[in-house]
């Protein structure tokens, strides 16, 4: 895929560090004479200044002793992309390297393994033998190149009372809808432990009826919806595409690359393209999906017993196997941060995939959280971060010839007593009724519920009725006592009830979808706002519960967590501008035992006491390269073992002369 300028020399300018590779990794190189350059038929998106690594590295879902850390191997093809031996190629060794430092000299862990066709030519490795509330840096190498160099971080131990925890979260990050500044900003940050996700990382399709901002170079000309890289996906293997094509954002790779991501995915993320027989290609079923979440993320599988937990025994340090089928459909786990947090992944969409008459959890999911819950409150651990796919809250909009059809069909379902409530957990007060009383039972209101999907910014307290006497708002009073927690809404670029709205009104002007007419993103959307404000305020008057709500901009959530207290904040940041800043549009603090919304009079953004090294722009990593010369053959795509090693890479010296070069042309 060919990057815009602006993204190419961002990228060369990064990579102009050299290289430097040993003789054994010159005997590597020249084993498969592997050849870099992009030919006409093959067509994957991938960035290609840094090949066989053009989907940079990523890490996750971080424990105390150990984290996941992830590349892929893509190697040109004029066989095109589905060839299931590159250049003659039926596996490639892999080797890996984790540190203390970026330059990769105070190594803690290495070791090799290998990929092939079967893991879709990625590498998902679970490095061990950490230490707890640490920075790392990790590098991966292969065919005689480097990968650039990734920043995690471990969580705190059981042991471990931290002063702080700061985690940020968003959501709905559809790839054409809008440029991926957010994961910009989010990788500028050096005072995070960990980005949360709430579903919807990836999605399936764009259609014109949406604002289009931007398509892939070879759909551009033409705006071509029918294009593989725009249309629905049609085959299990077009679903890791989909990953590919959002991995060439240079701000998302950047951002995986300086964070460690906790993932909960939504409907969106594993969505199921089975029945239709899109393209005679045969289509994708919901493990279909889910098996390439597993391949394409630095996510830790939970146990095929649907307990939640992590597998006692984990392929340490070589490439993971990805759970198949069913199992690859679990996906509410738990991360412990020590005495200060517990970040609990729900899943409110599977259980009702797979019966749609089946409750809203299902059982075995039930079974974990009141298990985890109950440890949570064993442990004295001071709060809960709950990642949730769709709004907990109640959400209550008046059913008036006011609201925009495309916004009811949209957000909300059938009205009842002339009012309108947002899908989801509003769908199933039993069963959030059943939450909350086990949070009430257990003694926990410090839970802050983190949730997605509705493409926009909302904060709210969470109470089992919203209406007084049984809830007074501000005061901590009601029948019910304090809330049993707060809620924030957050996500990027998938469009809120302004472009929603905005839509419905081109469609019936120019009695077509809007794509990517300019007249729509400068004229239609300004006007779709001022919609979206009257639904924010009738919102507001009508769920008591609720202290915020901005159903325009994109934003993402950051929550800083003390022993005490919590102070919690919206980044704004403009998905039309890939160059976008950020500004700080709403803060609040909650106080451990009155979990009641402080609004903060005069907003100052919060500062965190740690500052890790600044990831900055990708590096390709120095002094660095495989144990041993000669491939092995996977065992189920695996294999292992360790090394490093030292001289210049040809590759290297050519990008550096050839950014040089750019930059003296600009």
């Amino acid at each position: 895929m060919n990057l815009p300028r602006r993204d190419a020399l961002k990228l060369l300018g990064a990579t102009a560090a050299a290289s430097v590779f040993g003789p054994s990794a010159a005997a590597f190189a020249s084993r498969s004479a592997v050849e870099f350059s992009r030919p006409e038929a093959w067509d994957y998106p991938a960035v290609d200044a840094l090949l066989p690594f053009g989907h940079g590295v990523k890490s996750g879902d971080p424990l105390p002793d150990r984290v996941i850390i992830w590349t892929r191997i893509s190697i040109p093809d004029a066989a095109g992309w589905l060839s299931p031996a590159p250049q003659g190629l039926s596996s490639v060794p892999v080797s890996w390297l984790m540190a203390r430092d970026r330059e990769l000299q105070d190594v803690v862990a290495q070791g090799e393994t290998s990929t092939n066709a079967a893991a879709d030519w990625t590498v998902k490795v679970d490095v061990d033998g950490l230490e707890s509330a640490s920075t790392y840096w990790f590098a991966f190498a292969c065919l005689g190149r480097t990968s650039i160099v990734g920043r995690t971080r471990t969580a705190p131990g059981p042991e471990d009372d931290p002063s702080e925890v700061r985690v940020v979260q968003t959501a709905c990050s559809k790839w054409w809808a809008g440029y991926f500044s957010m994961y910009g900003r989010l990788a500028d940050r050096n005072d995070v432990d960990v980005l949360l996700h709430a579903g919807d990382q990836i999605y399936h399709q764009q259609k014109a009826n949406r604002g289009t901002i931007r398509l892939p170079p070879a759909a551009l000309a033409e705006e071509d919806y029918q294009h593989i890289d725009v249309r629905d996906w049609a085959r299990p293997e077009e679903v890791g595409r989909r990953y590919a094509l959002y991995a060439t954002d240079p701000d998302l790779l950047r951002a995986h690359a300086a964070l460690p991501f906790v993932i909960m995915p939504d409907q969106h993320d594993t969505a199921d393209r089975e029945d239709r027989g899109l393209y005679g290609l045969g289509g994708v079923s919901n493990a279909d999906a889910a098996e390439q979440f597993h391949l394409w993320n630095a996510d830790r599988p939970v146990a095929a017993d649907g307990s939640g937990r992590f597998d006692a025994a984990p392929r340490i340090n070589l490439n993971l196997n990805p759970p198949r089928g069913e199992h690859a459909r679990l996906f509410y786990k738990h991360l412990p941060y020590g005495q200060l947090l517990d970040i609990i992944c729900i899943d409110m969409r599977r259980s009702r995939e797979i019966d749609k008459s089946a409750p809203f959890l299902s059982p075995q999911q039930w079974s974990f959280l009141e298990r985890v819950l109950s440890e949570s409150a064993q442990r004295g651990v001071a709060w809960r971060v709950l990642l949730n796919g769709v709004s907990m809250t109640q959400m209550n909009l008046l059913d008036s010839p006011a609201v925009p059809d495309s916004v009811r069909e949209e957000f909300f379902g059938e009205a009842a007593n002339g009012v309108l409530a947002y899908a989801g957990w509003n769908d199933f007060p039993a069963e959030r009724q059943r939450l909350y009383t086990l949070l009430r039972q257990l003694g926990l209101l410090e839970n802050i519920v983190l949730s997605g999907d509705i493409h926009g910014q909302f904060v709210a307290e969470l109470i089992e009725e919203n209406e007084a006497p049984a809830y007074l708002r501000g005061t901590g009073l009601g029948s019910y006592g304090p809330p049993v927690g707060v809620e924030i809404m957050s996500g990027m670029s998938s469009g809120g009830a302004d472009e929603v709205s905005a839509t419905e009104a081109y469609q019936v002007a120019y009695g077509r979808p809007p794509g990517m007419d300019p007249e729509f993103q400068e004229l239609w959307v300004p006007a779709g706002r001022a919609a979206a404000k009257l639904l924010e305020a009738d919102i507001l008057a009508n769920t008591p519960n609720m202290v915020y709500a901005e159903w325009s901009d994109d934003a993402y959530a950051l929550c800083h967590l003390r022993s005490a207290a919590a102070v919690c904040e919206l980044w704004r940041v403009n998905k039309r501008d890939p160059h976008s800043g950020e500004d700080l549009m709403y803060q609040f603090s909650v106080d451990v035992g009155v979990m009641n919304i402080r609004p903060a009079l005069v907003a100052e953004p919060s500062s965190g006491e740690r500052r890790a090294q600044a990831y900055g722009q990708p590096q390709r990593a120095v002094d660095f390269s495989p144990l041993s010369g000669e491939a092995t053959e996977p065992d189920d795509f695996r294999s292992g073992s360790g090394g490093r090693g030292g001289a210049v890479s040809l590759f290297s010296l050519i990008l550096t002369c050839l950014a040089l070069w750019m930059r003296r042309r600009s």
